[in-house]
């Protein structure tokens, strides 16, 4: 625990019990990794968007999770914190961590990315061999017995996330539903409460700028939902931070248009990287960035 509350900004109450919670599902936990030292005190300074680089199995989730703690704000029940994940299952993945420390301190998660397939699945073809005698035995439901149809039940589910992302201090979201929600919100006349948004994260974001959603809307996505939620800033900072196992030229220009198109701090002093890594790879120019190297 000491050297935890040796992390600046690590010394909150919330933190400790926090760790507490963290430590008893994790007992191996009896300090910061590196990485995590690292992300944790930038986050809680918030003097500039960062990205981190450092491999699978680091820590780098549970430091910008933990890192959260150090400025969140428990009496505001809206979002503070939007983490952005590229797939479904990369948002459950995310959720299931963060669950682990937030619920034993109350901070309320909401995971959100679409249930489309879950509730409008493929209808099955109906066998040839399929006796008339059972279609006409086939008992025919009344009206107040008729099953909700998957259009109506996706609208059901929409409305349910929307209403649950007015109430979550973190979001974790692919970007498609997070703009869904929010479109949605502000359809029915109660837009979501943004003043408090303090971190906007973006995960695996070089699968997110370069591989898996090359030519699709990720990125647009990504772009969108920001661009809904920036009018209702009052010109509050909010600190990006990109998370990634690698990283390359692509992503770094993305990130620093991004940066500048949100209104964010500049990605300076920012790159946080394994040093195993990185020692012998070549970055772009460091117009924008210092690298820490791990």
């Amino acid at each position: 625990m000491d050297n935890w509350c040796r992390l600046e900004g690590f010394d909150r109450p919330i933190c400790k019990a926090a760790i507490q919670a963290f430590g008893a599902v994790s007992p191996d936990v009896r300090g910061p990794k590196v990485i995590q030292a690292k992300i944790i005190p930038a986050m809680f300074f918030n003097k500039y968007s960062f990205l981190v680089e450092s491999s699978t199995g680091s820590g780098k989730t549970i430091g910008v999770i933990l890192g959260f703690l150090t400025r969140m704000d428990r009496e505001i029940h809206s979002p503070q914190c939007v983490i952005i994940c590229i797939t479904k299952d990369m948002v459950i993945k995310f959720g299931q961590e963060a669950h682990k420390i937030f619920d034993p301190v109350g901070v309320k998660v909401g995971v959100f990315y679409s249930r489309a397939s879950e509730l409008n699945p493929p209808v099955e073809p109906q066998s040839k061999n399929r006796s008339s005698d059972l279609k006409s035995t086939k008992k025919k439901k009344s009206p107040t017995e008729e099953e909700e149809s998957p259009r109506e039940a996706l609208q059901k589910d929409m409305e349910a996330q929307m209403e649950k992302l007015r109430t979550s201090q973190v979001v974790i979201a692919t970007p498609g539903q997070l703009l869904s929600s929010i479109k949605l919100a502000e359809r029915k006349g109660k837009p979501i409460v943004w003043n408090a948004l303090k971190f906007w994260v973006i995960d695996e974001v070089d699968k997110a700028v370069e591989k898996l959603y090359e030519g699709n809307h990720f990125k647009q996505q990504t772009y969108d939902a920001f661009e809904k939620v920036a009018p209702h800033l009052e010109d509050r900072s909010v600190q990006l931070i990109a998370v990634s196992a690698t990283m390359s030229k692509s992503v770094t220009i993305y990130l620093e248009d991004k940066s500048s198109d949100f209104k964010m701090p500049n990605l300076q002093n920012s790159l946080m990287a394994d040093k195993s890594k990185n020692k012998k790879k070549k970055f772009p120019p460091a117009r924008a960035f210092t690298f820490f190297l791990s």
